[in-house]
């Protein structure tokens, strides 16, 4: 019998636990939650400025509920909300906050390090856009050096930032080593997303840009012929996607000076852009 009043002691002190703690942040953590799904929702969308006030609430939220790692993840979502927006200061601005905070938070060594590599990620995409290149390199050899110590070297976060790091290597006139980061990252997504993924298209297609600035060009049509291949494996034949590959085929014969099969290829992919797009679509007009 004292054992089993024993347990129901017990039972009745996690119950009290248990509801002093809701009522300490029932509301705050909540509300950030459903701010923070308001906002992903809108960022898939492609509405940036919507969903500012709801990360900000959300950000808010976590912090009065004395979450800071979820507050954390929250801006560094919102400071790539701001740079998608072209925003770029306020994208700095929360960056550097988040910097500040995570150094001054008691928390694992695993949890900083991987926030810090995520807003190091989010500083090289502002740099680069704004054309400060080596200061860009710097910030995602940073973030690259975070995420391979943390998450390991084949962890896909790894692979953004390494095709990111030759996209900023390109815009520099560094072929060889955009081409090696490309690589790099072309590596990683196949193992961890398979051939067929969209990931895979965007890699091949950076890949193939720089070979046709390179004047390599029957390379460049190898990559771009296969970014074709793999979107028609996973869209079908006529997804818009198919149209930017082709008129990158398109662009290389045409560098190459064979305007006849750059003229067929064109015209392929004006069907289905014609098929996809308002007629007074931007891209209707270039083609």
């Amino acid at each position: 019998m004292r054992f089993f009043f024993c347990v129901l002691a017990f039972l009745l002190m996690s119950y009290r636990a248990a509801a002093d703690f809701l009522k300490q942040s029932p509301s705050d953590t909540l509300v950030a939650y459903e701010n923070k799904l308001i906002a992903d929702s809108l960022f898939k969308a492609r509405r940036y400025q919507q969903a500012v006030p709801y990360y900000q609430q959300a950000a808010l939220a976590y912090q009065n509920a004395g979450y800071i790692n979820k507050q954390l993840k929250v801006m560094v979502d919102l400071s790539q909300n701001y740079w998608r927006n072209r925003d770029l200061d306020r994208s700095d601005e929360i960056s550097q906050q988040a910097l500040t905070l995570n150094r001054e938070q008691s928390t694992s060594e695993y949890e900083k390090g991987v926030t810090e590599a995520n807003i190091y990620a989010n500083l090289g995409i502002t740099s680069s856009i704004r054309g400060q290149y080596d200061l860009s390199l710097n910030y995602l050899i940073s973030a690259l050096k975070g995420y391979q110590a943390h998450v390991g070297e084949r962890d896909l976060r790894v692979a953004n930032v390494n095709n990111n790091m030759g996209i900023v290597y390109r815009r520099k006139g560094q072929y060889k080593k955009a081409l090696e980061s490309f690589g790099n990252a072309l590596d990683i997504r196949r193992e961890a997303l398979g051939p067929g993924h969209p990931l895979i298209v965007q890699t091949y297609g950076n890949m193939g840009v720089v070979h046709n600035q390179y004047g390599d060009y029957d390379l460049a049509l190898g990559h771009f012929q296969s970014a074709l291949k793999t979107l028609k494996n996973f869209y079908g034949e006529g997804h818009i996607g198919l149209a930017y590959s082709i008129n990158n085929i398109a662009a290389v014969y045409r560098e190459k000076g064979e305007y006849d099969l750059a003229l067929i290829y064109h015209q392929q992919a004006m069907r289905i852009q014609k098929t996809n797009l308002r007629p007074d679509h931007p891209d209707l007009g270039g083609t």
